[in-house]
């Protein structure tokens, strides 16, 4: 999104107005909300409204109160701020419009949720659905579950019982600062010595201070984080242990898209259960980090490609890039099995050339994806068409025609000879080697 002036003039028509709903995940350090701005710098022409723990919302006494406390806000920032862009939208809801009268536009609302921020978005999105036709409701989620609390898991807050605001705010500095084998110890040593009833809270602030400190870290900088972080942390854990709704079910479109952070896939089989329609896409990054600068564009391109073909953009973005051909997806490769897709954007692909033996069961792919973990696994199969070939030349000439044409289609570059596919920024189609 955001393309130079006059080459995606379609895109600059009809934008849809995007939420960012943003807690502690994404704005670990800094009240501003640092990430939120990075994110939002790339989502021109977007309008772009961030929602978070304000004084407003930290007086909320459950998450079903949060939810509609921000269902209302996004009402009235549509109702105040209609799309200019479009006929009539002022005079509709200056008299007061409602479904019965919905005109011909549809204003189209993205909802992204980070962190429990995502718990939260979920909820909003199941609310507005309920509006009528005059919106159209997106829910992106950013590595994140839908409900909360998470299954058991010591690497990431939620996953093990409560340490409480101040211990988590240290803990979630040092996890998002890479120092993910103090984090966990630190979980274990809390845990337990809190059943021996000998708990040292202030030491173990100390140690993670001096675990943060070679990387440029002031003691003062560090206290206002934990500030800011315990207040915050405090607040959202209150607001789930009043909630009593369970997760329901958005019926609209959803995009999950996954960062490196292993402890954090189980967000696809759970939002699975809660989002109807979940498209999947990777980028690069950690949980804590995929939205900084340095990773933003693997975020932007999955989400813009999401907006697109599901019209999120508008009709007039949508039939512009069908007439560039930016939504004909290049067709698989022939004569490739995919073992495995991969667990991390950046790993390299392996290509399995093998014998034709029946050992290709459902029990080696497993076995052979989680002994290349986190790599991409593709079984180049000997089939008909390599049974045609007369000398072991031809076949690597077959073989070889495959294997670059999964490459360039990977990299949404035409395959030899193939269809030509949507083009990636440089930044995304670098990812992941071959082997």
């Amino acid at each position: 999104m955001g393309g130079a002036e006059g080459e995606d003039e379609g895109l600059l028509i009809e934008p849809p107005r995007c939420y960012l709903m943003h807690f502690f995940d994404d704005d670990i350090f800094g009240v501003a909300g640092s990430s939120v701005v990075s994110l939002a710098r790339f989502l021109d022409p977007c309008r772009v409204v961030a929602l978070g723990v304000d004084e407003e919302a930290a007086r909320c006494n459950s998450l079903e109160e949060l939810a509609s406390l921000f269902r209302q806000r996004v009402l009235s920032d549509v109702h105040e701020n209609p799309c200019a862009s479009l006929p009539g939208a002022e005079d509709f809801f200056a008299r007061g419009g409602g479904e019965a009268d919905a005109p011909a536009y549809v204003e189209r609302v993205v909802l992204i949720g980070y962190g429990f921020g995502a718990v939260v978005a979920h909820q909003v999105a199941v609310q507005l659905r309920a509006e009528g036709p005059s919106l159209e409701v997106a829910l992106v989620l950013l590595d994140s579950e839908v409900s909360w609390p998470p299954s058991y898991a010591i690497d990431r807050m939620g996953g093990y019982q409560w340490l409480g605001g101040k211990l988590e705010a240290a803990l979630l500095m040092c996890r998002a600062l890479g120092h993910m084998d103090f984090a966990r110890e630190a979980v274990r040593e809390v845990l337990a010595s809190r059943d021996d009833g000998d708990c040292d809270e202030e030491d173990l602030l100390m140690r993670a201070f001096w675990t943060l400190a070679p990387g440029g870290m002031t003691h003062k900088y560090y206290n206002s984080c934990i500030s800011y972080l315990e207040l915050a942390l405090d607040v959202v854990h209150d607001m789930i242990a009043a909630s009593q709704a369970t997760s329901e079910v958005f019926a609209g479109d959803a995009l999950l898209i996954l960062s490196t952070s292993r402890e954090f896939r189980v967000a696809q089989g759970v939002n699975a259960k809660y989002c109807i329609d979940l498209e999947v896409a990777h980028c690069r990054g950690t949980h804590y980090s995929m939205v900084q600068d340095e990773h933003i564009n693997s975020v932007i391109k999955p989400l813009s490609d999401f907006l697109l073909t599901r019209g999120y953009l508008g009709p007039v973005a949508q039939k512009s890039a069908q007439a560039r051909g930016l939504m004909t997806k290049a067709p698989p490769i022939g004569g490739l099995d995919v073992v495995n897709e991969g667990d991390h954007v950046d790993a390299p692909t392996v290509y399995i050339v093998h014998e034709v033996k029946p050992y290709i069961t459902q029990a080696w792919k497993d076995r052979v994806s989680e002994l290349l973990a986190p790599c991409r696994v593709i079984a180049v199969e000997f089939d008909s068409r390599a049974a045609l070939c007369e000398t072991p030349e031809d076949l690597v000439v077959e073989y070889e025609y495959r294997i670059l044409g999964d490459v360039r289609r990977r990299a949404g570059r035409p395959a030899a000879g193939g269809n030509v596919g949507a083009e990636t920024d440089a930044g995304v189609s670098e990812a992941g080697g071959d082997v």
